[in-house]
């Protein structure tokens, strides 16, 4: 099988049980492949991957004779991190890998991990990749960085986190459960988010939106279908720091953060626009001074 980098995407289960297939080759190009992708080929031991691939779905090599390399508990294929090993306590993603995949914490999941070294090359981190990493208490992101999954680090007991500038999107539930996160920094410039990505992060005390960033992003407080009316996912923020470059808060951005208390505006900012209901039931905030430039 000869798939040209033209194929942006390998859809989910497309050769599922293709059991004659010997020899795979993906052009320079293709970005994602889908769950099952290539799942119960059960002769498929040669594959040959392209460096452009950032997302790799469930189980995309499940029962497949790949010879992955592994080194220091972590299985790979190419630049893809596919898997670990459940007893890796310390994992060091090797660089030059620009992809971790869905599921990368395998069946058992990785609740004694307490370490987690990400790569400068890093482009994607996969859906559930450190799904209840429940000892895992930092980790840095590196600038590069573009996708996270749904639930990635859900769970996990990091106290701080950074959103890089270069993330373009968020999946769903990203960071849910992660209680003991305090502060965020969130540096993001244009990017798309799922719901809920800091769901039931009661402890988050405050963010800052780094220079840059230009518009408070939606959902990003916003409470979801498990949530009752009125509630907030940040009902513990204090302090919000707001850059120079912020131009709009959106609708509804900062609703229900009823503990909310200060927010630090920059001097000579460019914000111009604030939404409907932005702001609305904070009943702690004792001093709003507006920018000059809000129209």
């Amino acid at each position: 099988l000869v798939i040209p980098g033209s194929v942006e995407s390998i859809g989910e289960s497309a050769f599922e049980g293709c059991s004659g297939l010997k020899k795979v080759s993906i052009g320079e190009g293709t970005k994602t492949l889908e769950a099952y992708a290539f799942k119960n080929c059960s002769q498929a031991s040669d594959f040959k991957v392209p460096t452009t691939i950032w997302a790799v779905g469930q189980g995309s090599f499940g029962n497949v004779p790949i010879p992955f390399e592994i080194v220091d508990g972590v299985s790979y294929l190419n630049t893809i991190a596919y898997t670990v090993n459940e007893e890796t306590t310390s994992i060091a993603i090797r660089e030059g890998t620009t992809v971790i995949a869905d599921y990368f914490r395998n069946e058992r999941g990785i609740s004694s991990v307490t370490s987690v070294s990400l790569p400068s090359t890093l482009k994607g981190i996969g859906s559930y990749a450190f799904y209840y990493a429940g000892s895992l208490s930092s980790i840095t992101l590196p600038e590069g960085l573009e996708y996270i999954g749904e639930y990635a680090f859900a769970g996990a007991k990091i106290s701080s986190i950074t959103v890089p500038s270069t993330i373009n999107r968020l999946g769903d539930n990203a960071f849910r459960w992660c209680k003991s996160l305090v502060r965020v920094n969130w540096n993001a410039i244009d990017a798309t988010i799922g719901s809920e990505i800091f769901g039931f992060c009661s402890g988050i005390e405050k963010i800052t939106f780094g220079e840059g960033v230009k518009r408070i992003p939606n959902n990003l407080c916003a409470a979801g279908a498990n949530n009752s009316v009125g509630e907030c996912n940040l009902y513990g923020l204090v302090r919000i720091i707001l850059s120079s470059t912020i131009e709009e808060i959106v609708d509804g951005a900062f609703a229900y953060c009823t503990a909310l208390k200060r927010m630090d505006w920059a001097e000579n900012g460019a914000l111009k626009k604030i939404g409907n209901g932005a702001f609305y039931y904070n009943m702690t905030i004792e001093e709003f001074v507006f920018p000059e430039g809000v129209r």
